[in-house]
């Protein structure tokens, strides 16, 4: 059990980020998590700094496993959604489709810490943008 290992996993590309005008992304249906694009899409996407490996290390090194969980070896995994601001800071974070109290309060408490992303530009300029990331626990 000493040997823990926090894994972020992600369904298609690492995070999923649309441009965002002012409406909220319409729910996963039936496990499939598609965020509806607001407007055109952006020049380019919301990214980590240091791309996908910074954002999985930071995760990996931030994510605490549940004591009760890793006890019973429970495992699981928590869908976050979030907006990047035009300032990289991260806002609005919530569980899309969570696992359970203990590992979706875990999961939304590190995406919340996250340090600012680049910002998603739109005609050069900086833009809010809808993105979302698995987070899933696993036991080794």
């Amino acid at each position: 059990m000493k040997k823990l290992f926090l894994l972020l996993l992600i369904a298609g590309p690492l995070i999923v980020c649309t441009a965002q005008q002012g409406k909220k992304p319409a729910d996963p249906v039936q496990g499939e998590y598609v965020l509806s694009v607001f407007g055109q899409e952006p020049e380019t996407k919301a990214e980590f700094p240091g791309g996908a490996e910074e954002l999985l290390r930071y995760i990996q090194e931030n994510l605490e496993y549940p004591e009760k969980h890793m006890a019973e070896r429970v495992e699981g995994r928590s869908f976050v959604r979030f907006i990047v601001r035009e300032d990289g800071s991260v806002d609005d974070v919530h569980v899309a489709r969570g696992c359970g109290p203990l590992f979706d309060a875990e999961a939304v408490r590190v995406v919340r810490n996250m340090p600012k992303w680049i910002p998603a530009r739109k005609n050069g300029e900086a833009v809010s943008s809808s993105c979302a990331v698995f987070v899933r626990f696993v036991l080794d």
